[in-house]
């Protein structure tokens, strides 16, 4: 019969036959014996804003975090991929920050890794850790994509797919050491700035609603003239008959013509969505700044789009009264 419980120096153990056995020095021998780490990991959804400065305090954080246990040969690398395609990698927090934070690209991601041993005090020998830290900046991905002028369905999928922020993982040998090391992560994770923008997020989620009205009201104001017109100018069977058909065949065109706008504007307000972004040059506030001010030209742009639908509605409607009463 085995039982949990809290041992003399508040670490887990597990009672064996009336033998207390320490979690920590199961694990270390279950590593010993198999030679297999264990992985936690995080994902975050949020539409972060990491700046430099926030890199600087994150590197801080992990390494006041080891200095709790004996930690041996500790190894930091940097990915750092930009839009483009180009990739850099850095070997150790010092070059990174010197190097990168000077780039004149946009960051699309950041891929942290700590390598590490950690000598628990149970442990016969160190035992290997890894944390691999990923922070993404989906408007970079998404720019990057305008850039290669990808197809409409592609961005549509990156919209959907990007909603991964950013990462956390561990491999562990102690999952106290894990949970200590991801608690630390995610405290630091709050503490970053969010994008709390409402009105994006407002025409994000109101977008496929905007996509039906824009048709509704190009069909509805075809609608509305032709009942109009033909009301006063339709006498006689033959007449009425060629109202009708005329009436349908404009509803039908104005029903097709006006698919594309809408679809349009869905697009432009789904753009609108909240996105992280990761500001470590200048040109990533240059594209963080060109993207705040082209949501009013979006807005404008959308209502335009209602208009100019509802004027295709009229003058189709118009273009039917003629060939109607003509016919």
């Amino acid at each position: 019969m085995s039982e949990l419980s809290k041992g003399g120096n508040g670490s887990d153990v597990v009672s064996v036959s009336g033998k207390d056995v320490s979690i920590q020095l199961l694990q270390d021998v279950y590593h010993s014996l198999t030679g297999k780490t264990e992985h936690l990991q995080r994902f975050f959804f949020d539409p972060h804003v990491v700046k430099a400065e926030d890199f600087k305090n994150l590197h801080t954080l992990i390494q006041q975090a080891l200095e709790q246990y004996y930690c041996l040969d500790l190894v930091d690398s940097f990915l750092v991929r930009y839009v483009g395609g180009r990739s850099e990698r850095f070997s150790g927090f010092g070059r990174f920050s010197a190097q990168a934070f000077n780039r004149s690209l946009c960051v699309e991601e950041v891929q942290i890794d700590y390598d590490f041993l950690i000598h628990l005090p149970q442990s016969k020998e160190a035992k290997p850790y890894k944390i691999s830290i990923r922070l993404r900046s989906t408007l970079a991905t998404l720019q990057d994509a305008r850039d290669r002028s990808a197809s409409n369905s592609e961005i549509d999928m990156l919209l959907r797919f990007t909603q991964v922020t950013a990462h956390f993982e561990v491999q562990y040998v102690d999952i106290a050491v894990a949970r200590a090391l991801e608690a630390h992560f995610e405290d630091w994770y709050r503490s970053i700035a969010k994008v709390r923008s409402g009105f994006s997020r407002f025409c994000s989620k109101v977008s496929g609603f905007v996509d039906i009205l824009i048709r509704v009201l190009s069909i509805f104001s075809a609608a509305i003239v032709l009942l109009v017109l033909f009301s006063g100018s339709v006498d006689g069977q033959e007449a009425q008959f060629s109202a009708i058909v005329a009436s349908i065949a404009v509803l039908a065109v104005v029903r097709v013509a006006t698919f594309p706008l809408g679809d349009i504007a869905e697009r432009w307000l789904k753009g609108l969505s909240p996105q992280s972004s990761l500001l470590l040059s200048s040109a990533d506030q240059d594209l963080v700044d060109a993207r705040n001010k082209s949501v009013g030209v979006i807005v404008v742009k959308v209502f335009l789009n209602a208009f100019f639908s509802i004027g295709c509605g009229v003058a189709a409607a118009l273009l039917g009264w003629w060939i109607g009463i003509g016919s």
